[in-house]
Protein backbone atom coordinates (compact mmCIF):
# COMPACT_ATOMS: atom_id res chain seq x y z
CA UNK A 1 0.00 0.00 0.00
CA UNK A 2 3.03 2.30 -0.11
CA UNK A 3 2.94 3.00 3.63
CA UNK A 4 5.89 0.80 4.61
CA UNK A 5 9.47 0.89 3.32
CA UNK A 6 12.03 -1.80 4.07
CA UNK A 7 15.78 -1.71 3.52
CA UNK A 8 18.76 -3.47 4.98
CA UNK A 9 22.43 -4.14 5.27
CA UNK A 10 23.87 -7.54 6.08
CA UNK A 11 23.69 -6.72 9.80
CA UNK A 12 20.38 -4.87 10.14
CA UNK A 13 16.90 -4.66 8.67
CA UNK A 14 15.04 -1.34 8.90
CA UNK A 15 11.29 -0.92 8.41
CA UNK A 16 9.88 2.61 8.08
CA UNK A 17 6.31 3.74 8.70
CA UNK A 18 6.32 6.29 5.87
CA UNK A 19 3.32 8.47 6.93
CA UNK A 20 4.53 8.61 10.55
CA UNK A 21 8.19 9.03 9.63
CA UNK A 22 9.27 6.44 12.21
CA UNK A 23 11.62 3.48 11.82
CA UNK A 24 11.90 0.13 13.59
CA UNK A 25 15.04 -1.99 13.29
CA UNK A 26 16.20 -5.48 14.07
CA UNK A 27 19.53 -7.27 13.87
CA UNK A 28 19.32 -9.54 10.86
CA UNK A 29 22.50 -11.31 9.76
CA UNK A 30 22.48 -12.76 6.25
CA UNK A 31 24.76 -12.91 3.23
CA UNK A 32 22.62 -12.22 0.17
CA UNK A 33 22.90 -9.03 -1.84
CA UNK A 34 20.07 -6.53 -1.53
CA UNK A 35 17.81 -5.32 -3.09
CA UNK A 36 17.17 -8.47 -5.11
CA UNK A 37 16.77 -10.61 -1.99
CA UNK A 38 14.24 -8.49 -0.07
CA UNK A 39 10.57 -8.35 -1.16
CA UNK A 40 7.14 -7.68 0.28
CA UNK A 41 4.38 -10.16 -0.45
CA UNK A 42 1.51 -8.78 -2.62
CA UNK A 43 -0.62 -7.88 0.42
CA UNK A 44 2.21 -6.39 2.45
CA UNK A 45 1.75 -8.80 5.34
CA UNK A 46 5.22 -10.32 5.16
CA UNK A 47 8.74 -9.49 4.11
CA UNK A 48 10.58 -12.26 2.29
CA UNK A 49 14.32 -12.22 2.76
CA UNK A 50 16.77 -14.40 0.87
CA UNK A 51 19.48 -15.34 3.33
CA UNK A 52 22.08 -16.43 0.76
CA UNK A 53 24.04 -19.65 0.30
CA UNK A 54 22.04 -22.60 1.66
CA UNK A 55 20.15 -20.29 3.99
CA UNK A 56 16.67 -20.52 2.50
CA UNK A 57 14.13 -17.73 2.92
CA UNK A 58 13.06 -15.88 6.05
CA UNK A 59 9.42 -14.81 6.19
CA UNK A 60 9.24 -11.78 8.48
CA UNK A 61 6.18 -10.09 9.96
CA UNK A 62 7.22 -6.40 9.86
CA UNK A 63 4.79 -5.49 12.66
CA UNK A 64 5.69 -8.14 15.22
CA UNK A 65 9.15 -9.16 13.94
CA UNK A 66 8.08 -12.77 13.98
CA UNK A 67 10.38 -14.81 11.74
CA UNK A 68 9.77 -18.09 9.92
CA UNK A 69 12.89 -19.91 8.72
CA UNK A 70 12.02 -21.74 5.52
CA UNK A 71 14.27 -24.30 3.84
CA UNK A 72 17.95 -24.94 3.20
CA UNK A 73 18.59 -23.73 -0.34
CA UNK A 74 20.40 -20.90 -2.12
CA UNK A 75 18.43 -17.67 -2.03
CA UNK A 76 20.63 -14.84 -3.24
CA UNK A 77 17.62 -13.49 -5.15
CA UNK A 78 13.90 -13.53 -4.38
CA UNK A 79 10.91 -12.49 -6.52
CA UNK A 80 7.19 -12.51 -5.70
CA UNK A 81 4.42 -12.57 -8.31
CA UNK A 82 1.16 -10.59 -7.99
CA UNK A 83 -0.56 -13.93 -7.32
CA UNK A 84 1.85 -14.90 -4.52
CA UNK A 85 4.24 -17.29 -6.25
CA UNK A 86 7.71 -16.97 -4.72
CA UNK A 87 10.93 -17.59 -6.63
CA UNK A 88 14.12 -18.15 -4.65
CA UNK A 89 17.26 -18.40 -6.74
CA UNK A 90 20.95 -19.07 -6.38
CA UNK A 91 22.57 -21.94 -8.27
CA UNK A 92 19.05 -22.93 -9.28
CA UNK A 93 15.57 -21.44 -9.22
CA UNK A 94 12.94 -22.86 -6.88
CA UNK A 95 9.26 -21.90 -6.88
CA UNK A 96 7.12 -21.89 -3.74
CA UNK A 97 3.54 -21.09 -2.87
CA UNK A 98 2.77 -18.32 -0.41
CA UNK A 99 0.12 -18.79 2.28
CA UNK A 100 -1.21 -16.56 5.06
CA UNK A 101 1.23 -18.31 7.41
CA UNK A 102 4.29 -18.02 5.18
CA UNK A 103 6.17 -20.04 2.59
CA UNK A 104 4.43 -23.16 1.30
CA UNK A 105 5.90 -26.34 -0.24
CA UNK A 106 8.18 -26.20 -3.26
CA UNK A 107 6.37 -26.48 -6.60
CA UNK A 108 9.36 -26.94 -8.93
CA UNK A 109 13.10 -26.37 -9.22
CA UNK A 110 15.37 -25.72 -12.21
CA UNK A 111 19.16 -25.82 -12.34
CA UNK A 112 20.93 -22.87 -13.97
CA UNK A 113 24.35 -24.51 -14.30
CA UNK A 114 26.65 -23.60 -15.96
CA UNK A 115 25.07 -20.16 -16.35
CA UNK A 116 25.16 -17.59 -13.55
CA UNK A 117 21.98 -15.79 -12.53
CA UNK A 118 22.26 -11.99 -12.16
CA UNK A 119 18.60 -11.17 -11.46
CA UNK A 120 14.94 -12.01 -12.05
CA UNK A 121 11.57 -10.25 -12.05
CA UNK A 122 7.96 -11.16 -12.84
CA UNK A 123 5.84 -9.90 -15.68
CA UNK A 124 2.70 -8.15 -14.38
CA UNK A 125 0.43 -11.07 -15.29
CA UNK A 126 2.42 -13.36 -12.96
CA UNK A 127 2.47 -16.10 -15.61
CA UNK A 128 6.01 -15.38 -16.82
CA UNK A 129 9.23 -14.08 -15.36
CA UNK A 130 12.44 -12.78 -16.86
CA UNK A 131 15.98 -13.72 -15.90
CA UNK A 132 19.27 -12.01 -16.67
CA UNK A 133 22.04 -14.61 -16.83
CA UNK A 134 25.72 -14.76 -17.70
CA UNK A 135 26.53 -17.45 -20.24
CA UNK A 136 30.10 -18.58 -20.97
CA UNK A 137 30.82 -18.65 -24.69
CA UNK A 138 33.72 -20.88 -25.67
CA UNK A 139 35.75 -19.83 -28.65
CA UNK A 140 38.76 -17.78 -29.64
CA UNK A 141 38.12 -15.26 -26.84
CA UNK A 142 36.35 -17.48 -24.23
CA UNK A 143 34.12 -14.68 -22.95
CA UNK A 144 31.00 -14.21 -20.88
CA UNK A 145 27.83 -13.04 -22.60
CA UNK A 146 24.66 -11.72 -21.00
CA UNK A 147 21.52 -13.63 -21.97
CA UNK A 148 17.95 -12.55 -21.22
CA UNK A 149 15.43 -15.35 -20.84
CA UNK A 150 11.66 -15.39 -20.41
CA UNK A 151 10.47 -18.39 -18.40
CA UNK A 152 7.10 -19.94 -17.61
CA UNK A 153 6.16 -19.29 -13.98
CA UNK A 154 4.32 -22.60 -13.69
CA UNK A 155 7.28 -24.78 -14.67
CA UNK A 156 10.44 -22.67 -15.02
CA UNK A 157 10.83 -23.74 -18.65
CA UNK A 158 12.47 -21.24 -21.01
CA UNK A 159 9.94 -19.71 -23.42
CA UNK A 160 12.25 -17.22 -25.14
CA UNK A 161 15.97 -16.55 -24.97
CA UNK A 162 18.07 -13.81 -26.55
CA UNK A 163 21.66 -12.61 -26.23
CA UNK A 164 21.96 -9.11 -24.87
CA UNK A 165 24.82 -6.61 -24.96
CA UNK A 166 27.86 -6.59 -22.70
CA UNK A 167 29.57 -8.96 -20.28
CA UNK A 168 27.88 -7.67 -17.11
CA UNK A 169 24.22 -7.92 -16.13
CA UNK A 170 22.18 -6.82 -13.15
CA UNK A 171 18.84 -7.04 -11.41
CA UNK A 172 16.11 -6.53 -14.08
CA UNK A 173 12.92 -4.51 -13.81
CA UNK A 174 9.83 -5.31 -15.89
CA UNK A 175 7.60 -2.32 -16.70
CA UNK A 176 4.05 -2.39 -15.26
CA UNK A 177 2.56 -3.00 -18.72
CA UNK A 178 5.11 -5.72 -19.54
CA UNK A 179 6.27 -3.78 -22.61
CA UNK A 180 9.87 -3.28 -21.45
CA UNK A 181 12.56 -5.11 -19.49
CA UNK A 182 15.49 -3.03 -18.23
CA UNK A 183 18.67 -3.99 -16.40
CA UNK A 184 21.94 -2.38 -15.36
CA UNK A 185 24.91 -3.23 -17.57
CA UNK A 186 27.69 -1.22 -15.94
CA UNK A 187 28.12 1.73 -18.33
CA UNK A 188 24.71 1.31 -19.95
CA UNK A 189 21.10 0.56 -19.19
CA UNK A 190 19.87 -2.16 -21.53
CA UNK A 191 16.15 -2.00 -22.32
CA UNK A 192 14.63 -5.04 -24.04
CA UNK A 193 11.22 -5.10 -25.69
CA UNK A 194 9.03 -7.07 -23.29
CA UNK A 195 7.16 -8.87 -26.06
CA UNK A 196 10.17 -9.55 -28.28
CA UNK A 197 13.32 -9.72 -26.18
CA UNK A 198 15.52 -10.02 -29.26
CA UNK A 199 14.93 -6.26 -29.66
CA UNK A 200 16.80 -3.94 -27.30
CA UNK A 201 18.42 -0.53 -27.00
CA UNK A 202 21.52 0.58 -25.09
CA UNK A 203 20.95 3.71 -23.04
CA UNK A 204 24.31 5.31 -22.11
CA UNK A 205 24.98 6.15 -18.48
CA UNK A 206 25.26 9.88 -17.94
CA UNK A 207 27.98 9.50 -15.30
CA UNK A 208 31.36 7.79 -15.09
CA UNK A 209 30.13 5.51 -12.31
CA UNK A 210 28.54 2.12 -13.07
CA UNK A 211 24.77 1.73 -13.17
CA UNK A 212 23.70 0.04 -9.94
CA UNK A 213 19.90 -0.03 -9.94
CA UNK A 214 16.83 0.47 -12.14
CA UNK A 215 13.08 0.70 -11.49
CA UNK A 216 10.07 1.58 -13.63
CA UNK A 217 7.57 4.19 -12.49
CA UNK A 218 4.08 2.60 -12.21
CA UNK A 219 2.95 4.53 -15.31
CA UNK A 220 5.65 2.71 -17.29
CA UNK A 221 6.83 5.93 -18.88
CA UNK A 222 9.80 6.74 -16.67
CA UNK A 223 12.74 4.52 -15.79
CA UNK A 224 14.64 5.52 -12.65
CA UNK A 225 18.36 4.77 -12.80
CA UNK A 226 20.78 4.89 -9.86
CA UNK A 227 24.54 4.99 -10.30
CA UNK A 228 27.42 4.50 -7.92
CA UNK A 229 27.56 8.27 -7.42
CA UNK A 230 24.96 10.50 -5.69
CA UNK A 231 22.39 10.80 -8.50
CA UNK A 232 19.13 9.21 -9.64
CA UNK A 233 18.00 9.97 -13.19
CA UNK A 234 14.56 9.57 -14.74
CA UNK A 235 14.71 8.38 -18.36
CA UNK A 236 11.65 9.11 -20.50
CA UNK A 237 10.40 6.23 -22.66
CA UNK A 238 8.47 8.66 -24.86
CA UNK A 239 11.66 10.62 -25.61
CA UNK A 240 13.72 7.58 -26.67
CA UNK A 241 14.88 7.09 -23.06
CA UNK A 242 16.51 10.52 -22.82
CA UNK A 243 17.12 11.88 -19.31
CA UNK A 244 14.08 13.92 -18.25
CA UNK A 245 15.09 14.70 -14.65
CA UNK A 246 18.19 14.32 -12.50
CA UNK A 247 18.15 14.22 -8.70
CA UNK A 248 21.36 14.69 -6.71
CA UNK A 249 20.81 13.60 -3.11
CA UNK A 250 24.43 13.86 -1.88
CA UNK A 251 24.26 10.26 -0.68
CA UNK A 252 27.33 8.52 -2.01
CA UNK A 253 27.33 5.10 -3.56
CA UNK A 254 23.62 4.78 -4.39
CA UNK A 255 22.92 1.08 -4.92
CA UNK A 256 19.17 0.80 -5.46
CA UNK A 257 16.02 2.71 -6.38
CA UNK A 258 12.30 1.94 -5.99
CA UNK A 259 8.81 3.47 -6.33
CA UNK A 260 5.72 3.23 -4.15
CA UNK A 261 2.84 1.35 -5.83
CA UNK A 262 0.96 4.56 -6.66
CA UNK A 263 4.09 6.26 -7.99
CA UNK A 264 3.89 9.27 -5.67
CA UNK A 265 7.07 8.39 -3.75
CA UNK A 266 10.54 7.22 -4.74
CA UNK A 267 13.36 5.92 -2.57
CA UNK A 268 17.06 5.28 -3.12
CA UNK A 269 19.53 3.47 -0.87
CA UNK A 270 23.26 4.09 -0.45
CA UNK A 271 26.11 1.72 0.26
CA UNK A 272 26.54 3.00 3.84
CA UNK A 273 22.93 2.35 4.83
CA UNK A 274 21.47 5.79 4.08
CA UNK A 275 18.04 5.99 2.45
CA UNK A 276 16.51 9.04 0.79
CA UNK A 277 12.74 9.32 0.19
CA UNK A 278 11.12 12.01 -1.99
CA UNK A 279 7.85 13.08 -3.61
CA UNK A 280 7.59 12.26 -7.30
CA UNK A 281 6.03 14.67 -9.79
CA UNK A 282 5.82 12.50 -12.90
Amino acid sequence: DGKTLAAGTYLRLDVWDVPAGTVDSAEMVYWAALPGSLRFDPKGRHLLLGVGYNGGVRVINPRTWGVQEAGKFDSNLVAVSPTGLVLAAGGRIGAFGLTAKGLGPRKWAKSLSPDILEGLDFYPDGKRFVTVERHFVRGARNEWQVVVRVRDAGSGLVLHSAPSSGEVGGQPSVSPDGASVAYAAEKFVIVHHGGDITRFVKVPNATKKPVTGVAFHPTGRFLAVASGDTTVRFHDRDANWAVAKTFDWQVRGLKSVAFSPDGTLAAAGGEKGQVVLWDVDA
